[in-house]
Order: C-alpha cells, then sequence, then structure tokens
C-alpha cells in the first residue's frame, strides 16, 4: 500500500498535483488501482524514460552535425528548432528520473525536499511549455514558407531563431514562476525529517483560476493554433499540387512524391502533438476544476496513469517520426553510427551489416 502512495504523488508533476500524502481514500477498488501502478510505474514507465532519453540524445547528436552547404540555408531554421526541442525534451528526462530515484516523500533532507517543493514542478512544467511553444514556432516558420514563399527568407528567419527561442523560454518560466509557491517543505518530528506539504496558496480560489488559465495557454491555445496552421498548410501544399499537375503532367512523380512526404509529416506531428496533450490537459483540468488533489478516484487514477506514460511516449516520438518519414535524417543517423562505431574499430562490419538504402531527396521534409 505505501508504495502506491509514493507512486501516485511521484509522477503527480506530470499532470495532477496531491499534496496530502496521509490522506488518500485508498478503499474503493484500490486493488485494481495497486494493479495499474504496478504495470504503470514499475514496469512500462521506466522503459519509455529510458528509451525517450536514449532518442533525444540521438536526436540532439544528429542534430547538431554539420549540414551540407546546398541545404544550409533552407534547413537551419528547422533543425535550430528541433534542437533545442532535443535539449528541452532532455531536461524533461532528467526530471521525471529524479522523481523516479526520490520516490520517498518522507523523512527527507532539507536540499531534497526544497528541490521536489519548490523546483521540480516548475522545471518539469516550464520546460514542457516550452516543447509546446517550440513546436509552434516550428509550425509558424514552416507556415510562412509554404503560404508566403516570396516574403519568407530562410536566412532571416534563421537570424530570428536564438530571440524566438528565449522568448519560448522566457515565456514559459514566467507563467510557471508561481508554482515555486505551491508546495512548502515542513519538518516533521515523527519522521525526523522533512516533507512536502502544500503552501498556502494551493487552496485559494485565485491558484485554481490560474492553474487553469495556464493549461490554456500551454495545452489547449497551441493545440487550436496547430491545427489551424497545419490546416492551411496543407490546403497550401494541396492547392500547389493541383497546381503544378495542371501545368506539367510529365514531370509529377518526383515532386508528387515530396508532396505526400509533406502532408504525411505535417499530419503526423500534429495528430501525435494533440493525442499527446490533449488527454493531459483534459484529465489536469478535471482535477482542478472539481479540487479533486486529495482524494484518489481509481477511474481517474487509471486514466492519469495512461496519461502519464502517454506524455512520456510522446517525448520520444519525435525520433522515430524523423527517422520513418525523412530520408536526410536517416543518412544523418547512418552516419554518425558509422563515426561512433568507427572509434570501436567496427566501421567496416557495421557498413556490410546496415548499408543506407535511401537515395538523396533534394527536397528534405523535417531537417
Amino acid at each position: 500500500m505505501e508504495w502506491i502512495l509514493r507512486g501516485v504523488y511521484c509522477w503527480s508533476e506530470m499532470q495532477s498535483f496531491c499534496h496530502c500524502l496521509t490522506i488518500f481514500n485508498m478503499t474503493e477498488g484500490w486493488q485494481t488501482l495497486q494493479n495499474v501502478c504496478q504495470v504503470s510505474y514499475k514496469q512500462i514507465f521506466p522503459f519509455i524514460l529510458m528509451l525517450a532519453a536514449v532518442t533525444n540524445i540521438i536526436n540532439v547528436a544528429v542534430l547538431l552535425r554539420p549540414v551540407h552547404r546546398a541545404s544550409r540555408t533552407t534547413s537551419m531554421p528547422t533543425r535550430t528548432h528541433l534542437v533545442w526541442l532535443g535539449l528541452s525534451h532532455c531536461v524533461l528526462c532528467v526530471t521525471v528520473t529524479v522523481a523516479l530515484i526520490v520516490r520517498k516523500k518522507v523523512s527527507l533532507v532539507y536540499t531534497w525536499a526544497f528541490y521536489l517543493a519548490h523546483l521540480e514542478e516548475p522545471i518539469y512544467n516550464m520546460f514542457n511549455c516550452s516543447c509546446a511553444f517550440i513546436i509552434l514556432g516550428v509550425s509558424t516558420d514552416r507556415y510562412q514558407a509554404v503560404c508566403s514563399p516570396h516574403k519568407y527568407s530562410a536566412t532571416l528567419s534563421y537570424h530570428k531563431m536564438p530571440g524566438r527561442v528565449a522568448l519560448a523560454y522566457t515565456v514559459s518560466a514566467v507563467m510557471y514562476f508561481p508554482s515555486c509557491f505551491s508546495q512548502a517543505p515542513q519538518y516533521s518530528d515523527h519522521h525526523q525529517g522533512w516533507y512536502i506539504t502544500k503552501g498556502a496558496i494551493f487552496d485559494t480560489r485565485a491558484w485554481m483560476i490560474w492553474s487553469v488559465s495556464l493549461e490554456v495557454l500551454h495545452r489547449f491555445l497551441p493545440c487550436a493554433l496547430l491545427v489551424v496552421l497545419n490546416l492551411q498548410i496543407l490546403r497550401a501544399v494541396v492547392r500547389l499540387k493541383f497546381a503544378r499537375t495542371s501545368v506539367r503532367t510529365t514531370a509529377r512523380a518526383g515532386g508528387s512524391r515530396c508532396e505526400q512526404k509533406i502532408i504525411y509529416l505535417l499530419l503526423t506531428l500534429t495528430l501525435t502533438f494533440l493525442v499527446i496533450n490533449l488527454p493531459v490537459a483534459v484529465l489536469k483540468t478535471t482535477y482542478l476544476v472539481q479540487g479533486q488533489h486529495c482524494h484518489t478516484n481509481v477511474t481517474l487514477e487509471v486514466v492519469r496513469s495512461v496519461t502519464n506514460c502517454l506524455e512520456l511516449a510522446g517525448i520520444c516520438s519525435d525520433f522515430f517520426l524523423y527517422f520513418l518519414m525523412n530520408p536526410e535524417y536517416r543518412r544523418d543517423v547512418h552516419s554518425l553510427m558509422l563515426c561512433v562505431f568507427g572509434l570501436c574499430g567496427c566501421c567496416s562490419s557495421l557498413t556490410n551489416c546496415c548499408p543506407l538504402q535511401d537515395s538523396p531527396d533534394p527536397h528534405p521534409t523535417t531537417t
């Protein structure tokens, strides 16, 4: 029973926050919740976390490699966005790993109590929110390139990139700074150590309104904007496809394949973001509005475990999307593998076992 209480609280920074460690209502269907927590948080979750950490390290390593001169101008804005997205995901993995290691929320030293009370939740939410803004920035840049090609400049966009990325992190930090005070460390003579309790602002109506507003700005609004932007992009791509078809019917094979890749990639990125973020936003908003932070509803806890795993799976999904849908990314991964394994003296055997089959794509879709 004790590990369930730790487990439910351990992952609370991802979605719903429970501060009342000793008054969980575990009478209704607690065995079901125990089984769900056992499978989700002790078996599935660590595997997804390891996969997310490895894939995002690979993403950052691949995207930081030098770009071919032919595609440097057009690809650098998107690559810069994706590098910072991968770095944010790496920080999220570190934060969740710390939460996984420090499961015990009582009898803490003050350093850990201070971190868990004032830093863990803001850091996780800040970098998670910055990911949403960076993805929105990628779609905005792509929207300008596709829908206003005569006004768009890849070079100018690249020079504006540091300011946009800094703005994404700054806005996220400002949004979640008040959450530094939603919890507080408190000393317990009984446990001979520190534990985490709710802060003075947690039960106020203003805090509930602020928290719901954060969900709107963090998840609901980016989801809506992504849908609108990507629908406009798809509309422009389809219109361009039909225009080219009416003008040139003999040379449509190569361009058609490239356009289809763009369409599939846009749809996949948008749908992935929606599938991952909408359930999280709905669940957390439900907890906030109902004030159910300190009560364990079996149904909501089962949904929470699924959405926690889903949110973490979304952190590692970028690698597979890039790898499956972008030949240039596959070539970069293959080149990185040759470079790494070449240092171990097995470069030739790797080349023979894993030859690269993709032909160069003059129109990269992601990087």
